[in-house]
């Protein structure tokens, strides 16, 4: 997880001897699980054309809206092969269709070589040693204290930081509340998270209404190959909080409405490369049921073995198992968001997999006021590509701990959730959209589009100008310097006023006959350093002719001329 330290897959080729350290003479193998790959699905009993029969109705639309084909990887591995491999005394964890293989647990020498005898063969590696344990000092939580909450927010006393409680400012800073105030909440959008664990999760009240409303479509533990999620890690209900969790007057979460699949892939006692695999696993069901985005709060680049780590150099989006496998589930459609890492002040200082895939959607962090938070882990990638892509606030980030508790805490962990539940609001908005315009929206909202950089990559996100964007609005292209304009001018049936706010105050609008007749007047708030649309639908009952719209701040007014046509 990006709140522990970082960890790395397995390099693929390492000398049997040298990556088994196993005594020949021994019958009992030191790592016990491992990664058996096929070499085809040629007598598959499933077909591309009949994707029913292991795809969801949901997955299946998905493919379609977005115009992406069924293809060989979206076949189950063959039966047939998984049958032999467990004849000889393999115990299947889970297969991989999309790497063409599965996960088996062997536990003796003579087993692992009869199932790298067979034809079909053609590699095995080792990922989890016997036991499955590692050293707990290389995990770190990177979270803050509990906080005394009062009734109405610091920040402000409007309404809507006394509804979203705690949670009001991290949203109000990527105006993600102005998604929910036009009904843009996440419903019927289905968000996977892979985690370490959801200690408590099910008895909490931050989440009572979701398990109440059927929200909560889906769980497994990928770990120990059960259902048993609700413990084991307190990380995954800290990050389910940012993004699902709905208690107003207290804490509302990024997308309080949306569907949630829970998937514990983070072995916490552990660092070894089957959580790679667990991973890839869980995106993979993620795309069989039909989710829509996954957040992934994990990063990978040391495990316990230090002789297989990975360099910075292999941070090339194309190396590591799991940035393959989530660039393989966004080539279905899916929305991948991955939190940067928290490297940014320690040696290794760079993004971890899989947030250097590159179509990933990678979140770094920054504080309160915008600014760059230390910790952040830094990019490019290695081969160049901007990373992170955006930032969120991940300094000091409120959030409900276990107990129910508010609390404050640090970590891209916390930053990523903020962007999934606003990602997957702004996706209802636009069912239209594909996952990657959508990320390609995303950056372009973002602070710093024009001049991205290593720390903060395209900047801080804004989701009211992406909602813009992704109408393709002429606002977007509104000159600040302008106050306001009016389009279309000349105009049929009504005219937008276009304006951009260059502080918060309250603004006044008034719509004029040539004769000075008040026909229509509007108050409305605005926030610093955004653009604003407002719609003169009176006008469309009135004569054509020349009319009068008057734009008033608390400096200056502008008059602007419009003909009705």
């Amino acid at each position: 997880m990006t709140n522990h330290p970082i960890k790395t897959v397995f390099l693929l080729v390492l000398l049997l001897v040298v990556f088994f350290s196993v005594d020949t003479n021994a019958q009992e193998l030191q790592f016990q699980k491992y990664w058996i790959a096929f070499s085809d699905k040629n007598n598959t009993p499933y077909n591309i054309d009949a994707p029913e029969a292991f795809l969801s109705a949901k997955a299946i639309e998905r493919r379609q809206k977005q115009n992406i084909d069924i293809v060989e990887n979206d076949l189950p591995v063959d039966p047939n092969y998984i049958a032999q491999v467990e004849n000889l005394g393999g115990e299947i964890i889970y297969p991989s269709k999309w790497f063409n293989g599965v996960v088996v647990r062997v536990t003796t020498d003579s087993i692992l070589q009869l199932i790298q005898d067979l034809p079909f063969v053609v590699t095995s590696e080792a990922v989890a040693r016997l036991g499955n344990t590692g050293s707990s000092s290389q995990k770190e939580e990177i979270e803050g204290e509990q906080f005394t909450v009062h009734k109405r927010s610091s920040i402000s006393d409007d309404d809507d930081a006394v509804f979203y409680g705690t949670a009001f400012h991290q949203l109000q800073m990527l105006n993600g509340d102005y998604l929910h105030a036009n009904g843009y909440t996440g419903k019927d959008m289905d968000i996977a998270i892979m985690d370490a664990g959801f200690t408590n999760a099910n008895q909490m009240d931050l989440f009572s209404s979701l398990f109440e409303n059927g929200q909560i479509k889906g769980r497994w533990n990928y770990v120990d190959n059960n259902d048993l999620i609700y413990g084991f890690n307190k990380h995954g209900t800290h990050v389910f909080s940012i993004v699902g969790g709905n208690l107003p007057s207290t804490y509302v979460g990024a997308a309080p409405d949306a569907n949630y699949w829970l998937f514990r892939t983070e072995d916490g006692a552990s660092e070894s490369a089957i959580e790679e695999f667990n991973w890839i696993a869980a995106a993979e069901r993620a795309d069989e049921v039909g989710v829509d985005v996954i957040n992934t709060s994990l990063g990978y680049s040391t495990f316990d073995a230090p002789f297989t780590s990975y360099s910075y150099e292999d941070m090339d989006g194309n190396t590591t198992y799991i940035s393959q496998g989530a660039d393989i589930a966004a080539s279905k459609g899916i929305l991948v968001v991955s939190s940067a890492g928290n490297q940014g002040n320690k040696q290794w200082k760079y993004i971890t997999a899989p947030a250097d895939a590159d179509s990933v959607l990678t979140v770094g962090a920054v504080d309160s006021l915008m600014m760059y938070a230390s910790f952040s882990s830094q990019g490019n990638t290695s081969d160049g590509q901007v990373k992170p892509d955006v930032t969120a606030q991940g300094y000091q980030t409120a959030y409900v701990g276990t107990g129910g508790s508010l609390k404050k805490g640090n970590g891209t962990s916390y930053s990523a959730p903020l962007i999934t539940g606003l990602a997957a609001c702004l996706w209802q908005a636009n069912p239209d959209k594909t996952n990657m315009e959508l990320i390609e929206i995303i950056r372009k909202s973002a602070s710093q589009y024009n001049n991205p950089d290593e720390l903060l990559g395209y900047g801080l996100p804004n989701f009211y100008r992406a909602m813009l964007l992704a109408s393709d609005d002429p606002i977007v292209n509104f000159n600040p310097e302008m106050l306001a304009f009016a389009y279309p001018n000349p105009f049929d049936e009504s005219v937008n006023v276009y304006y951009y706010a260059s502080e918060d105050e309250t603004i006044m609008l008034e719509l004029y006959s040539l004769t000075g007749a008040l026909i229509k007047q509007y108050e409305a708030e605005v926030r610093k350093e955004n653009p604003y649309k407002f719609a003169f639908t009176e006008i469309a009952n009135y004569t054509q002719g020349m009319y009068l719209i008057k734009v008033i701040n608390s400096k200056e007014q502008k008059i602007l001329k419009v003909l009705k046509g």
